[in-house]
């Protein structure tokens, strides 16, 4: 099996090991070979990220398996709660990253989608820890959501410091946890004073946003699904026949796209009457010599 793997969306979820821990797991590796193997689910790496990561540095080469239960949730999550001493805030940030894989993100895989209710059970957090995890997703900056996934700063304090421009969270971050909690209390109790009115703007704004975020991913979802069933398709296009699929590269780049249209059209009997269409073996199927020559001369 190749080492050069990708790591499996839902591994993701969860944050990779740095600085001394990493280190830590480097030098074990090195002294004492690789004692878990690397789980492999869709070609991807499902468990052992970190394992995969340490061998590379320490120049061993790594041992996988495959997954082959029916539940890559559960296992993934089962895994790295035994393995890891995440706090309420860290889970509570998984749940919420794992609230945001739609089918989209794993069209070949029995996943489906998992709601925030459900992925709080599974991380054992409140529903609400995990509603705030997903705004410091969606609205904090990449310094701030690192911040509690390693454990840095809270999940409730850091939602709140959220709802600032991304310079002001980046200053107060820059302050430490201390100034994240003050920070969160000013705005909680600025928040408080507001008039009826003005805080249902702002819940309103709030959940607009969110909503146009969950767009935004579910919209970016749509197109990673849709580039994997192209690759797919290039990918069994070029087993089946490399001229082929050379002469498609050179229509789809002179931008030929309604002559293919057409050729195909016509050899697949798509334009037929369904009362006209005989009923035989080789109707509607591609045979090299009725149609290599069409879709080439698509190209010329």
């Amino acid at each position: 099996m190749s080492t050069e793997l990708e790591f499996h969306p839902l591994a993701n979820a969860f944050p990779l090991l740095e600085g001394a821990e990493f280190e830590t797991l480097v030098a074990d590796i090195k002294a004492n070979g690789q004692r878990e193997l690397i789980v492999v689910f869709e070609d991807k790496i499902l468990d052992g990220r970190n394992r995969y990561r340490a061998c590379q540095v320490a120049g061993i080469a790594p041992d996988f398996t495959v997954f082959e239960g029916d539940d890559p949730v559960a296992f993934v999550v089962s895994m790295n709660i035994r393995r890891r001493h995440l706090d309420a805030s860290q889970r509570a940030m998984v749940a919420a990253k794992l609230a945001t894989l739609k089918r989209g993100d794993n069209q070949h895989s029995p996943i489906g989608e998992t709601s925030q209710a459900e992925a709080a059970d599974l991380l054992n957090v409140g529903k609400r820890s995990v509603k705030r995890a997903a705004e410091v997703h969606d609205h904090g900056t990449p310094e701030l959501v690192q911040a509690v996934e390693h454990g840095d700063v809270s999940v409730s304090a850091a939602a709140e410091v959220a709802t600032l421009p991304e310079p002001e969270q980046r200053e107060t971050l820059a302050g430490g946890d201390k100034a994240v909690k003050a920070k969160a209390k000013d705005l909680r109790a600025k928040r408080a004073k507001m008039p009826a009115a003005q805080k249902a703007r702002e819940a309103r704004r709030r959940k607009r946003e969110a909503e146009l975020e969950a767009l935004r991913r579910e919209r970016e979802a749509m197109e990673r699904a849709i580039q994997r069933e192209v690759e797919e398709l290039v990918s069994k296009l070029i087993e089946l026949d490399r001229d082929i699929a050379h002469a498609l590269y050179k229509v789809l780049s002179r931008d030929n796209m309604m002559k293919l249209e057409g050729v195909l059209e016509k050899s697949l009997g798509l334009n037929d009457a369904p009362d006209d269409t005989p009923n035989d073996d080789t109707h509607g199927r591609w045979t090299e010599s009725d149609n290599l020559d069409e879709i080439r001369s698509a190209s010329l």
